[in-house]
This record gives C-alpha cells, structure tokens and sequence, in this order.
C-alpha cells in the first residue's frame, strides 16, 4: 500500500459525514441564491427581444396649454442638445426630423374591400437608431423607386383591432404587411408627387411613422413651403445606465418628457437592482456562515484526530501531506456543489424565460451567473485550504 493511500485510509475513519454534509448543504444554499439573483437580473434587464435594446429613451418638451400654438417653436436649441449629450448617462443622442409638407397616404386592401387614406405625419431620425433591416432601409433620391417606411407596432395593433374590426376590413400580419400597395402623396411649395412605399418594419421603440433621413432631407428641400431650419421637437437618446434615477431627475429639472414606457422601464430596473442586492447578500451571509462551519469542522476534525496526527507525525508524513488530502477532499466538494448549483440555477431560471418572452424580453446570458457563482465557489476554496495548512502547521509545532 501506497504512503498516500495509506495517509488517506486513516484520515478517512474520522471525518464527521454530518459536519461536512452540513457544510455542504449550506454552501449549495448560498451558491443557488446569488447565483439564481445575478441571473434574474440579467434577464430582467437584458435587451428587449423585439427591438434589440430597451435603453432607448424619447424625451420632448412639456406641453402646456395651447404649446406652440401661441408661444412659438418648442423645439430644442442647439444648446440644450449639447447640454443633454454632455449627461453621464447618454451614450449618444439623435435628432428627429419633421415632414414640412402636407401627407396623405392610400392603401389598396384588396378586392371587394376597397382601398382607405389618410392624412398622416412623417418623421425620420439618424438611421443607426431605427430598428430596420439596415438593408431594406435604404433611399437614395433619383434611383430608388419605393420608400421605405416604419411604423409602430401600436399603430398596427390599432388597426386591427379598433378600425379594421369595426370596419369590417382585413386584418393586417406583420409578416403581410410588406406586400401592401402604398401611395404616398406629398404636397407643398406649389407641387405635388405620389411615392409609392412600403412598409420595411414595425418598431417598438419608435412611436411615429418613420421614413429614411435621405428621403426627409431630399423632400424637406423640395416640398417644404418654409425652408429655414426647423428646431427638432423629439430626441431619442441611447443611455448606459436605463435605470439611472439622475436621468429622472434631469427630465423633471428641464420640463422635458419621456415617451412611451421607458419610464416605468428604469424605475423596473431599478427595483430589480435593489431585490438582486438584497438576495444576493442573503445568498453571501448563508455562504460566509458555511465558511464558519467549515473552519470549525476542520478545527473539530484536526482535534479529535491530534492523535492520529502525532502518529502520522512519527511515521514520516509532513504537514502538506496531510492537509494536501483535506484540500483534496474539500476541493472535490466545492467544485460538485458548484456544477450542481449551476444546474439548479439553469432550472430555476426557466421558470421565468417564458413569462419573460412573451413580455418581449429575450433574456441575459448565463455566463454573468455562472462566473459569479464560480469565483464565490474559488474564494471559499481558497479561504478554506489556508485555513487547513495554517491548522494542520500548528498541529505539528513543538507546542503540540
């Protein structure tokens, strides 16, 4: 028999099964709840399914009373962009165009149904911010024939289940949609054109009817019967931090607004933040007390066996080999509690993914969660084979 299979027949006879399954256990507690926190707030803040990011934030002015009407352009100046790309949460920022020019659009639903018009509004905004098919979002004025136009996905469901059902008219899929036959008719400065488009995407991000920036300019300079610059009226701003409580701040010091639900989005955040932090120190003080437990059943262990150490002594074996069969075992136990708490973690976090999906919320990577998980599991370790090769040192001193 082997010295070290030896070393480990008799050291094995006295490890207390009870302490270490308890200690066990409550590492597993620990590492399943922080690990399963850190991976509900990446998924509750991972970007939307839908539109590829939910830090997107729409801010206008206030309207009060009879707004523009009476007091003028309400557009924001040259001044209060630079002031609101300077903020620390604003990664970058665009302007929103206005059409200068009267629009109506014309749908052919189909036969028997007849076709519809309306009056309508165009806007457009640089084009890395709308959420297109950057290859179907393309107008060059001359060349291309159609104009490509996004709508937002309010709109559509507006259609179909206020006008089209009480109309009795079809209803409209987002897959079909592209095949509608458009007239756009765009009128001022004394001419007139019908544009055929068609319909490139829906947005949840964008609440307008959007048109590429190359057709706004190019009709702008055309059709607009007032052609001096116009102060833009919306700005869409990509922030770092959606949840940060200074940009609730910045809007309400400045009277601007935020459009759609970004607003209850940060607050989300937010909220989903402060539950994460308080988990997950639940998570930490349950793993510190198991650290406790594994030091004193490492203390109880080395005592109760101080007999065996002293022959273990005399027969030759030196204090790293004897704590190197501790480290050994208590290496193997956190790397299994550590495998099964990512498995209890993956399986947790499924119960969430559906209701999180159909919220139009893809969901974070696990990799956040597992590397948390692991460096807790790295840190107890090594905490844990310092404190045995500190115990079993002293064990072996002259003292002892």
């Amino acid at each position: 028999m082997t010295d070290r299979k030896l070393l480990g027949r008799l050291l094995r006879r006295n490890i207390s099964i009870g302490q270490l399954a308890a200690f066990a256990a409550s590492s597993l507690i620990g590492l399943v709840i922080i690990s399963t926190a850190v991976r509900f707030y990446t998924d509750i803040t991972a970007p939307s399914a839908s539109d590829g990011a939910t830090d997107y934030l729409v801010i206008s002015h206030g309207v009060k009373g009879l707004g523009s009407l009476t007091d003028g352009a309400d557009g924001f100046s040259a001044d209060e962009i630079d002031r609101l790309r300077r903020q620390p949460w604003v990664k970058r920022l665009g302007a929103f165009t206005t059409a200068a020019f009267s629009v109506s659009a014309g749908i052919d639903i189909g036969a028997g149904n007849g076709g519809m018009s309306t009056a309508l509004f165009l806007e457009s905004l640089p084009d890395e911010f709308v959420d297109a098919d950057p290859s179907q979002w393309r107008y060059i004025p001359g060349t291309t024939e159609t104009v490509p136009i996004v709508i937002s996905k309010d709109y559509l469901a507006l259609y179909n289940f206020g006008f089209a059902a009480s109309r009795g008219l079809p209803q409209i899929s987002d897959t079909m949609s592209g095949l509608l036959p458009i007239n756009l008719t765009v009128s001022g400065n004394g001419l007139r054109h019908t544009f055929k488009a068609r319909i490139a995407g829906f947005s949840n991000r964008l609440n307008t009817i959007a048109v590429p920036q190359s057709f706004m300019d190019w009709a702008n300079g055309i059709y607009a019967d007032d052609t001096r610059p116009h102060q833009p009226s919306r700005i869409i701003v990509e922030t770092t931090t959606p949840g940060d409580p200074a940009i609730k701040t910045y809007l309400a010091d400045n009277g601007y607004e935020l459009g759609g639900d970004k607003a209850f989005g940060g607050r989300a955040s937010l909220i989903a933040g402060v539950l994460t932090a308080i988990v997950g120190g639940v998570g930490i003080v349950i793993v510190l007390l198991s650290f406790g437990l594994l030091l004193l059943s490492v203390w109880l262990l080395l005592y109760k066996n101080r007999y065996t150490t002293t022959l273990l002594m005399l027969e030759g074996f030196s204090p790293a080999q004897i704590s190197g069969y501790y480290i050994r075992l208590i290496v193997m136990v956190n790397a299994i509690l550590l495998v099964i708490a990512v498995a209890a973690m993956a399986a947790i976090s499924s119960l969430w993914s559906a209701p999180l999906a159909g919220a139009g919320i893809a969901g974070g990577s696990p990799l956040t969660a597992i590397a948390c998980a692991a460096a807790i599991a790295l840190l107890l370790t090594a905490g844990a084979i310092i404190a045995i090769r500190r115990t079993v040192g002293r064990s072996f001193s002259p003292r002892h």
